[in-house]
């Protein structure tokens, strides 16, 4: 199931604020920003949540995660995803497992929130969470992937965590006005 969201400027989850980063090595091995909507200051929430987790079997129905696009011109390999959360329970601490995937289209994210094109399973010893991002409630998560994109195209990001509902809760991302990417591409994918 895909839903359109409207997201100008970032994203943001109730009770915990996402924006994200793509880091790459172009083959010249200089490192490089292709995306960014971490931006500065602090998201504004403005509604609409959508839940961004893979939960435990038991749960799986309602596993979903929000994919938006971005392009790249050459080949390269993704090294690394920056993530903003506003994380006032420290439930990511408690994540089981860090998932990137990189989709062809949002349709293969409707399929499955394992990426078509590439993913990386990212154990949490290997995630820095930092606190106190932003001189806030803010947490900066540094997720090292390495993936390689060879071809010149629109492809779709989706980053979540593996965490138990039972008893850990949910994970949403809703609108937010935070970023520098003002497309509004972002859908919101439950296989």
């Amino acid at each position: 199931m895909l839903k359109k969201l409207s997201i100008a400027s970032g994203l943001t989850t109730a009770g915990l604020a996402s924006a994200l980063a793509l880091i790459v090595s172009p083959p010249t091995h200089a490192i490089t920003i292709i995306f960014d909507q971490i931006g500065n200051g602090a998201p504004t929430d403005n509604g609409g949540s959508f839940v961004n987790q893979d939960f435990e079997p038991v749960f799986d129905s309602f596993d979903g995660a929000i994919v938006d696009d971005f392009e790249i011109n050459n080949p390269v390999k993704l090294l690394g995803v920056d993530a903003v959360f506003v994380d006032n329970s420290n439930i990511l601490s408690n994540a089981t497992q860090w998932n990137v995937g990189i989709f062809s289209s949002p349709t293969a994210a409707s399929t499955s929130l394992i990426g078509d094109v590439a993913h990386a399973f990212v154990d949490p010893n290997d995630v820095n969470i930092s606190t106190g991002f932003n001189n806030s409630g803010e947490v900066l998560v540094e997720i090292p992937i390495s993936l390689p994109l060879a071809d010149a195209d629109t492809y779709w990001v989706g980053i979540y965590p593996t965490l138990d509902f039972d008893p850990f809760g949910q994970v949403f991302v809703s609108l937010s006005s935070l970023a520098n990417d003002t497309s509004d591409n972002a859908v919101f994918a439950n296989p």
